[in-house]
């Protein structure tokens, strides 16, 4: 057997680092992992530094290494970047580039705002307040508890309280209107703002904006159906573009050849590391049983 993982960066970078990483540059150094140390020896295992563009049954192509062949294919290819919590960049020294410029810009700042209570809005306030804690930090989120609705109240309120501990201003059921930083989720200037619902009066010279996700980078899989209608149509993909999976999560699509996990797929799940990893020992089971039986008599499924 034979594996091929095909992957723009050069090394895995791990953006649930991305938070600390803000306020610490060694963590950012440590958060790229070089793909090849995992493919090394003589295991049929191969590592592709490229992008599939397009997809047949049975056949990726790649935009500069040719077409590769496959029984099997797992798709993890994620959403596009929101920076700074996922980096732009495909080369470490890029991204260490990239990240060292976020760096710079929160340690002069001296008033942040940070909008979305998530758990990233979460982990950058708390981050920056612990490691300066003569900042002014300003959280909005428009809820009025924090971290999504699926955690326990208990948990919510713990999180509450260790952020106004460390000193951050928590505003809570009320909105910033992001219209004013032009699409940035990371703008630095000096502006005074109101919240939406209660009026109250915010300066900062830093805003970073921590509401969702990026787009599913899952156009390339729209060649399997022949564009974005019959995509639609056929079930392949949601209206955000999403790829609709089974609870074994092989497409509902197809053959049943392929998979799709993380944040790509529509899984019904939480979009999070820690469902991830709930997800990968179903793609692996339910393959090995394909694999091996040409048919699922046992899935694995995701519930």
């Amino acid at each position: 057997m034979s594996i091929t993982l095909i992957e723009k960066r050069s090394h895995f970078q791990n953006n649930l680092a991305n938070p600390l990483a803000m306020v610490d540059m060694d963590v950012a150094g440590k958060s790229w992992i070089p793909y090849e140390r995992a493919f090394t020896g003589n295991n049929g295992a191969r590592f592709v530094q490229d992008t599939v563009i397009r997809l047949t049954r049975s056949e990726a192509f790649t935009l500069n290494s040719g077409s590769f062949e496959y029984d099997y294919l797992v798709i993890a290819t994620g959403c596009m970047p929101v920076t700074p919590f996922r980096l732009e960049s495909s080369q470490k020294s890029d991204g260490l580039s990239e990240m060292q410029t976020y760096f710079n810009a929160i340690l002069t700042a001296k008033r942040i705002l940070v909008v979305g209570g998530g758990a990233v809005g979460c982990e950058i306030a708390g981050y920056i307040k612990a490691r300066y804690p003569s900042k002014e930090v300003t959280l909005v989120h428009s809820h009025q508890d924090l971290i999504p609705l699926q955690y326990k109240t208990k948990f919510k309120e713990s999180v509450l309280c260790a952020l106004q501990d460390l000193g951050v201003n928590c505003i809570l059921n009320d909105l910033i209107n992001t219209d004013n930083f032009e699409g940035k989720t990371f703008s630095i200037k000096t502006c005074t703002l109101r919240t939406v619902r209660g009026g109250i009066r915010i300066e900062s010279d830093l805003q970073i904006i921590a509401t969702g996700t990026g787009k599913p980078c899952s156009d390339f899989i729209l060649s399997l159906c022949d564009g974005d209608r019959k995509a639609l149509k056929n079930g392949l993909v949601d209206h955000t573009g999403r790829i609709i999976v089974k609870t074994t999560l092989q497409l509902a699509w197809g053959s049943g050849n392929i998979f799709a996990l993380g944040d790509v797929a529509k899984t019904g799940g939480s979009q999070n590391g820690i469902s991830l990893m709930t997800q990968v020992p179903i793609v692996v089971e339910n393959l090995k049983q394909v694999r091996q039986e040409n048919e699922l008599n046992n899935p694995i499924l995701m519930i």
